[in-house]
């Protein structure tokens, strides 16, 4: 199913498993199954439900909510989540059991290939290819840095509410 501007509830008998939204503001809401769930380019809305659940967001700044699972929010470009205000929200990312997955991210654009981002945990970024976290009142933060563009400026954020005090490297596919 392809979707633009519209708001999409997958039933618990709905065989729909892949839905892609399109370049408007597109909420979708999965079910008890594995869902694989693409906003697309608006500010989308995505929930994944009960099921373990793959929610890609796309560029826009988007709302994501995985429900109960190993869900997996994929990253496919620095584009998918902006800095500051235009940073994607996580409401209820579970460490140790979702993942963030940045690997279709080249961490560093001066080496050929796709080289993965390394995490430093609350570290500071002091160069490139670096993944951290800091936390801001109730929310933590992560921040990713790509080696090769010419500044030490962090290229995107991901905000997960939900009061956590720490993630750590396993929560990540790097």
């Amino acid at each position: 199913v392809t979707a633009g501007n519209l708001t999409l509830t997958l039933a618990s008998a709905t065989a729909f498993e892949n839905v892609i939204g399109g370049s408007l503001n597109d909420t979708i809401v999965g079910n008890t199954l594995a869902n694989s769930l693409t906003g697309g380019a608006g500010g989308d809305i995505l929930s994944g439900g009960d099921g373990d659940d793959t929610l890609i967001g796309g560029s826009g700044t988007d709302t994501m909510t995985d429900g109960v699972g190993n869900d997996i929010y994929r990253f496919l470009s620095v584009s998918d989540s902006g800095v500051g205000a235009a940073r994607d929200v996580l409401t209820d990312f579970s460490p140790g059991f979702d993942k963030i997955d940045l690997s279709a991210i080249d961490a560093n654009t001066t080496i050929a290939g796709d080289q993965a981002f390394t995490f430093v945990g609350t570290g500071g970024i002091v160069g490139g290819g670096i993944v951290n976290y800091f936390i801001s009142g109730s929310t933590l933060i992560v921040q990713a840095e790509i080696e090769g563009d010419g500044n030490l400026t962090v290229d995107m954020q991901i905000q997960l509410n939900g009061g956590l005090s720490a993630i750590a490297a396993t929560d990540f596919i790097l």
